[in-house]
């Protein structure tokens, strides 16, 4: 949870801090220390994700192998030190920023994979979706500090002002990874006996077992994977529009200052991470009162967690330059995005105990090119003309990718343990299996 935490904040400071940074041509009385125009500043967001993608599948696939402990922590650790150094890089060119953010998408890359790993080793699975939430919402609270804390900062005197939300966040980052390496293990059967702790707490369920060979053939043509994929692709590309845009479209449109800027772009964030453990909760109750199988239960939630903001935003289309209620149809977006979390981001240790990190690693790394591509749809249409009319076009084409990703999803997902999952573990004769349980 607060590993996410961590990740979140270094990750998106950077969209409520570059709304201080820049000196906006269409805002009287503002100030920035740099000119850089929108196509610049969608570069600077969207490089963070040219490296992201690259560790990715390579990430999950050594948590799979040695455990998601040192992957993890060493991944925040980089990200941490690539912060702390944010606003030197941007003093020096904003190709230099570039270059920081671009390697702190690669320590980040990691991260996701393997804490599904870890979730597959330490989640019993009667729990898995209350508890899952419960991590991810680590995400979303990263978010909340991220734009609160962040807007805030930048509108004080603080260590230099937008200065400040780096050199904090780094600080923290590098605290975290301390407490990390120095307490936590890649499994129970790693842990220190301690009052309170048992393996045999954890036993009686799911099998987890060292990973096998991967089945590329059968995963990469497997329906299941695909609208997965498909999915987790919308997702991203809508969660990060919401983001790293909306903060820019508080400000250049609806007309909010800094410090008001950060609150409205991080209070519904804090919505989605309570509502996220409430319908997590949920879907377990409802999951072992058999009342829906995993697979319902994903669909159901991918469905409200897609459709949902779809059609918030084209709400937002209608009343564009309304203040309230355009920021009452943008919290409640982002609140339904919550269900997500028992939705699709369930579904990889659902299909795949244990390759958990490397099918997260697969599907994280193809949703992700849409932090390349989000930013630049959005500094495409808003470059030369920073108005209402284009923002509609952004939200269309949002909607539209966050419903096609659903469909596909709810005609072609699974939740179900695969068989070319399971196949890849039977052992040979003559071959035992290393494994323990995690109900």
């Amino acid at each position: 949870f607060f590993g996410l935490v961590q990740l979140y904040v270094q990750r998106l400071n950077l969209s409520v801090a570059i709304v201080a940074m820049v000196r906006m041509k269409k805002i009287a009385n503002t100030s920035g220390d740099f000119d850089w125009d929108e196509q610049v500043q969608s570069m600077i967001l969207a490089s963070f994700f040219y490296g992201y993608i690259l560790l990715q599948l390579p990430g999950g696939r050594l948590a799979d192998r040695v455990g998601g402990k040192y992957p993890l922590g060493a991944g925040i650790l980089v990200s941490s030190a690539m912060t702390l150094i944010t606003p030197f890089a941007a003093r020096i060119h904003y190709g230099a920023l570039m270059a920081v953010r671009f390697f702190m998408g690669v320590a980040a890359g990691c991260c996701f994979p393997a804490m599904q790993a870890m979730l597959a080793q330490w989640v019993p699975k009667a729990q898995r979706t209350v508890i899952s939430s419960m991590v991810f919402t680590g995400s979303f609270t990263g978010t909340v500090i991220a734009m609160t804390a962040t807007g805030v900062m930048s509108d004080s005197e603080f260590l230099g002002g937008w200065q400040s939300a780096f050199y904090v966040f780094g600080f923290s980052g590098c605290v975290w990874c301390i407490v990390w390496f120095t307490y936590i293990q890649n499994k129970p059967t790693e842990h220190p006996d301690s009052p309170g702790f048992s393996v045999s707490k954890l036993s009686g369920g799911n099998v987890v077992r060292k990973p096998a060979l991967i089945p590329w053939c059968a995963i990469l043509t497997s329906p299941a994977v695909w609208s997965l994929t498909a999915t987790q692709w919308a997702h991203t590309y809508g969660s990060y529009t919401l983001m790293t845009e909306l903060p820019n479209y508080l400000k250049n449109i609806l007309g909010f200052g800094l410090t008001q800027n950060g609150l409205l772009s991080g209070v519904p964030y804090l919505m989605l991470s309570v509502l996220s453990l409430l319908v997590g909760w949920a879907a377990d109750l409802v999951r072992r009162r058999n009342i829906a199988t995993a697979t319902t239960i994903r669909k159901f939630c991918d469905a409200v967690s897609a459709f949902g903001p779809a059609l918030c935003l084209m709400a937002v289309t209608a009343t564009p330059c309304e203040r309230t209620l355009a920021v009452f149809w943008f919290w409640l977006a982002i609140a339904l995005i919550s269900f997500a979390n028992s939705g699709f981001n369930c579904t990889h240790v659902d299909m795949a105990p244990a390759f958990a990190g490397t099918l997260f690693g697969i599907t994280n790394c193809i949703g992700n090119t849409t932090g390349i591509i989000a930013p630049q749809v959005v500094g495409f249409l808003t470059e030369t003309h920073n108005n209402v009319d284009n923002w509609r076009l952004v939200f269309y084409i949002t909607a539209t990718v966050y419903t096609l990703g659903a469909v596909l999803f709810i005609a072609f997902g699974s939740a179900e343990p695969q068989e070319w999952a399971n196949q890849a573990h039977t052992p040979r004769e003559g071959e035992t299996s290393s494994s323990y349980t995690v109900s």
